[in-house]
């Protein structure tokens, strides 16, 4: 249940970068109806209508659909586990999508771009705590017992700092997105993600080849942040700007780097659960005093 929930809230951040990408942020221009409408029974040839329409109504109800699955989640839990941190876990996080679905909505009727930019970084938070839920609802976390492993702090810390660089690169490229500022920034705090997240998925693969959580989010990582340089430079090429006229080539590129992401984000945030579950700081242990000659 927790990996279907993450599962579909991927596509619906996907979406939510198509609204952005072709400027529909605004298509539909009334919350919670759609021009009047229930939002459930909104007509299909209004939908169809223009683009912008059916990317913001889509995206409208593919938000409906994961409030649904986080109620679902949050309830099975609550009568299946004990542990009351595991009930209470999909509870804030059901309380999360509510807050940004509000939010989204809060958007269309102030016609706020701050409020578009905190709806964007926002969902990629809630999304990295989705993929956290997975990895602490496992039987892995439940029941693998913690190792002591020589070098386990410095693990500890790189994976935690890389999941910061990755917030606050976050947050640097929804203002790209939205105002077409930071973008030397942006760009510059790529490289120390880069940096970090090489470091981090090459300690997986190279230590914990044998503690398969941590080495399979290593991968990942490796993979998804190789993926996300190739997508940025695309997107540094095909780029149009917020008021530009989007090319469809340029909205499917910078679409796919935020998605990919808002990947990246989740399995850092994942690594570093499985880190610190999983690797205690060996003690440091006081060379022996010489005896006197």
């Amino acid at each position: 249940f927790a990996f279907v929930l993450a599962a579909a809230t991927l596509p619906l951040i996907t979406f939510g970068g198509l609204v952005t990408a072709f400027h529909a942020g605004l298509a539909v221009p009334d919350w919670p109806q759609s021009y009047g409408y229930n939002m459930f029974l909104f007509p299909l040839s209004m939908m169809q209508k223009n683009e912008g329409n059916f990317y913001e109504h889509a995206h409208r109800l593919m938000g409906a659909l994961v409030g649904l699955t986080s109620l679902t989640l949050a309830v099975y839990l609550t009568i299946a586990d004990r542990r009351w941190w595991i009930k209470a876990f999909p509870w804030i996080i059901g309380c999360a999508v509510g807050f940004q679905a509000y939010l989204g909505g809060m958007r269309v009727d102030e016609r706020s771009v701050t409020l578009a930019i905190v709806h964007g970084i926002f969902a990629q938070l809630v999304f990295a705590a989705m993929a956290a839920q997975v990895a602490v609802n496992t039987r892995a976390f439940r029941t693998r017992p913690a190792e002591m492993v020589e070098g386990a702090s410095a693990d500890r810390i790189i994976t935690a700092l890389l999941t910061v660089a990755l917030i606050f690169q976050l947050m640097m490229g929804a203002m790209l997105r939205h105002r077409d500022s930071m973008l030397f920034v942006h760009i510059t705090m790529a490289a120390v993600v880069l940096f970090a997240a090489l470091t981090a998925g090459a300690r997986a693969w190279g230590l914990h080849a044998s503690r398969k959580p941590i080495y399979r989010a290593g991968l990942g990582i490796l993979l998804a942040v190789l993926v996300q340089v190739t997508l940025g430079v695309l997107a540094l090429v095909f780029r149009s700007g917020p008021t530009g006229d989007p090319t469809t080539i340029g909205a499917l590129i910078t679409t796919a780097h935020q998605a990919n992401g808002a990947l990246l984000l989740a399995l850092s945030t994942v690594m570093t659960v499985w880190t610190w579950r999983l690797l205690k700081p060996a003690p440091n242990v006081a060379a022996p005093a010489l005896s006197p000659a």
